[in-house]
């Protein structure tokens, strides 16, 4: 129900750049993601980013753990393995770290 409606903070990992921490959602056809940053301070409203979305019918499987280049990079060697994942598509994959192993 929480990934429906409002979403989940999540951290997207890129093959290039920081790792993100983005809203994913889960709509009737498609996982949706966007940019989501908060300033310093107690601002009402995150700054969010241009919407990203897959359709579910392109998600062909997930891996669990740390199995794409993107998880592997030597930036990434202190996060968690317990708490990685990716979706992966045709198109490619979408890697994800969870705040907790549930």
């Amino acid at each position: 129900q929480q990934l429906r409606d409002p979403g989940v903070l999540i951290i997207a990992h890129g093959s290039r750049g920081k790792p993100k921490t983005v809203r994913l959602q889960l709509t009737e056809s498609a996982i949706t993601w966007r940019t989501e940053t908060r300033k310093k301070g107690l601002e009402a409203k995150p700054k969010m980013g241009k919407l990203h979305q897959v359709p579910l019918s392109h998600i062909m499987y997930v891996d669990v753990g740390k199995q794409t280049t993107a998880l592997r990079r030597v930036e990434n060697a202190s996060v968690s393995e317990a708490l990685c994942f990716s979706l992966l598509t045709k198109e490619g994959s979408l890697d994800l770290e969870a705040n907790s192993p549930r």
